[in-house]
């Protein structure tokens, strides 16, 4: 079982304080198109890389961060970045040994092409190669747009399970998500 922090009781302000910011440095706000509560950080208030952590598991489950110097605020998203994929490919892990599935699942090699890989995840959830992912780049691929649908597909979760599960990303692989214009686009040629 994935242990997950518990939501902090007390304020975020005061929880962000604690982790050594200054108060007249940080505001909340509440962003209607978001749904959610943004903590913004001013670079008066001394946040530095030694503080993430802190400012994570003050705000984890109850507010989005923004940081006003670019600098900090790129350095604060390769960490969060790293810590929610942790977390996310030890789920899908733990999920796939539930079911009995992850001493079976396909490893990825990267010696072996990428469109390979991805139909053997495919056949590993029961759906025909080729039927859910497409290769996009040299190191990227997106799942197809007829894949995408609603209600969804059988075999897609074990699918994202099994692609999260996976070291792709150890070697440099990512999933990607095209934009419906950019979709648009590439029907039209």
């Amino acid at each position: 079982m994935i242990d997950l922090p518990p939501p902090s009781t007390v304020p975020i302000i005061e929880a962000v304080v604690q982790c050594g910011l200054q108060r007249s440095g940080v505001a909340l706000r509440y962003e209607d198109i978001l749904q959610s509560d943004v903590l913004s950080i001013a670079a008066s208030a001394g946040a530095s890389d030694t503080m993430f952590e802190c400012i994570r598991l003050a705000t984890w489950a109850r507010a989005m961060v923004e940081f006003e110097q670019p600098e900090l605020k790129d350095r604060y998203q390769a960490y969060e970045n790293a810590k929610v994929g942790g977390l996310m490919k030890a789920y899908a892990q733990e999920k796939l040994r539930k079911t009995g599935k992850l001493d079976t699942m396909p490893a990825y090699s990267p010696e072996r092409p990428l469109s390979e890989y991805l139909n053997a995840l495919e056949v590993f959830c029961g759906l025909k190669p080729g039927s859910a992912f497409e290769v996009i780049g040299e190191n990227s691929f997106t799942y197809k747009s007829d894949f995408l649908t609603f209600p969804i597909k059988p075999g897609a979760e074990c699918l994202t399970d099994a692609w999260m599960a996976s070291d792709m990303e150890q070697h440099g692989i990512s999933l990607v998500f095209i934009g419906n214009a950019a979709v648009e686009e590439r029907k039209a040629d």
